[in-house]
Order: structure tokens, then sequence, then C-alpha cells
């Protein structure tokens, strides 16, 4: 849906580029008319790349380490393990594919990360 508007900051992208979007809007007599607006860089790089993001939330969400707790440093300590695990997990996925072996569940995985050992 863009029917809100969004702030974005960004020290990397220029304002505008020159990319503009099509979308319908009403005009006074009740109709509809295509028009095009101007869309910021940031914007475009954004939806570009919103699959990874989407997909590391996903992965990270499932099976997380997260418990709750009033103490902030200890949430953004989980969260970063939690990364630390999924992105492991993103490697050996990728080496077994290169190696034909068949990869551990992330059930499995996590558990043999955890499991001490003398």
């Amino acid at each position: 849906m863009d029917t809100r508007e969004v702030s974005m900051c960004s020290t990397i992208h220029p304002v505008y580029s020159g990319d503009t979007v099509q979308r319908w809007q009403k005009t006074g007599d009740g109709t509809q008319q295509k028009m095009s607006l101007p869309r910021p860089t940031a914007v475009t790089e954004y939806n570009k790349y919103m699959g990874g993001v989407d997909t590391s939330d996903q992965m990270t969400g499932t099976n997380s380490v997260h418990r709750k707790t009033r103490r902030w440093p200890i949430t953004v300590f989980q969260h970063r393990v939690d990364i630390a695990v999924t992105n492991a997990f993103v490697i050996h996925k990728t080496r077994c594919a290169s190696l034909q072996e068949r990869p551990m569940t992330r059930q499995q995985f996590q558990a043999d990360i955890f499991r001490l050992r003398p």
C-alpha cells in the first residue's frame, strides 16, 4: 500500500536521482488518473534489498534465544547471538550444498552449537 508517507534517512544516497513511480490519484470529480510521482533513491534501494532483510528477520525469529528481560543490554546481546547463529546456519547450509551433503535442521544446528562440551 502506498497510502502513507514514510521518513527515511540515508548518508550514502542522493535525495533524488530522477526516478519516478506511477500512482493512481483521485481527482476532484471522483475519477482516478495516473500521476507520476518522484521516488527518492533511498526508497528504490530499500525496495531492491528488503527481501534479504525480511528473510533474515524470519530466520532470526524462529528458534530465538531471546528471553524477556528488563535490562536492555541483555536484549541487545540476545539479538546479536540470534544474528550470529542465523549467519552460521546459512554458512552451514551453503557449505553442505557445495559438498553435496544433507544439512542439519535449524533446531539440530542450534542444539549442536549450544551443547556444552568438556
